[in-house]
């Protein structure tokens, strides 16, 4: 089911199916900002990623000496979620675990996104709930889709709110999991990269370690999307091979596995986690411009 909530600049559109962010469009010009699946280059517009964020090494992982499976991004994004609150500009959707969540993941949870707007910006706000008598393991993440006007983002630029020198995590892209090497990235003057066709093709630019806390998207030298967070990892991608129709803004509390991974989730890099009782409550902010 679609629901949608409104000011007096955008309106925005949510599938219950996973939660997720279908439309984002101004009002005044009819823009849209979020990628419509028109062609088959994805087909999703913006998934939660969660229990966890990309491949699983593999495809599964232990827990207390058990082996459990499981799909890359998770299974919420395939969940439906029930809506607990709605306003006219703010809307949020829950999602519980249950029988069927519990055989592959071993965990307690409840996990509740809400969309809130404001002129010109939508915060999403993810609070997760640990409803077990056990501490619980997870990672969570964002992947929403910005659209180029003129069907292509080559040629335009992404800016970072960092100095000129970023470094980039390694993917393996025979395994999906990620490398121990990093590779440097330049920056221009202003702290921007040109999105070129080749841009992706070694799969996602991902910075850890907190070095990038905004991505700004540019088009024609004027910023369009900017996404603010305080998650500690991003990840921005688009697929190999189409010319950038849209670019993923990905901010990640948690990290697909490496390849020296050994499947102990406790031990999985950047892993989150929350004591009986424990409450995750996190926001990312994304801004929209007239161009």
């Amino acid at each position: 089911m679609i629901e949608t909530i409104e000011n007096d600049l955008l309106t925005v559109k949510i599938d219950t199916l996973g939660a997720e962010l279908l439309s984002v469009k101004n009002k005044e010009t009819n823009r849209e900002y979020i990628w419509d699946r028109h062609t088959d280059a994805w087909n999703k517009s913006s998934p939660i990623l969660f229990p966890n964020i990309g491949a699983l090494k593999n495809g599964k992982f232990t827990y207390n000496g058990k082996e459990y499976t499981g799909e890359k991004h998770g299974f919420a994004k395939n969940r439906e979620f029930k809506v607990v609150n709605k306003e006219k500009a703010k809307i949020s959707f829950n999602l519980t675990w249950d029988n069927e969540s519990y055989v592959n993941y071993p965990f307690k949870f409840d996990l509740t996104l809400t969309y809130i707007l404001n002129g010109n910006a939508l915060t999403l706000n993810y609070v997760i709930k640990n409803e077990d008598d056990k501490t619980i393991y997870f990672a969570l993440g964002a992947h929403p889709a910005f659209m180029g006007k003129n069907e292509s983002l080559t040629g335009e630029k992404m800016g970072f709110n960092a100095g000129s020198k970023l470094v980039l995590s390694d993917v393996n892209l025979d395994t999906g999991c990620f490398k121990d090497s990093k590779t440097d990235l330049e920056c221009d003057d202003s702290g921007c990269v040109e999105i070129k066709y080749h841009t992706f093709d070694n799969d996602a630019y991902v910075f850890e370690n907190n070095q990038v806390k905004s991505v700004t998207l540019f088009e024609e030298d004027k910023s369009f999307v900017k996404v603010d967070f305080n998650a500690p990892i991003v990840g921005i991608w688009s697929p190999i091979g189409r010319d950038n129709p849209f670019v993923c803004i990905e901010p990640w509390y948690g990290i697909a596995d490496k390849d020296s991974f050994t499947g102990d989730i406790t031990e999985r890099n950047e892993e989150q986690h929350l004591d009986v009782g424990g409450v995750f409550d996190e926001s990312i902010k994304i801004s929209f411009y007239m161009l």
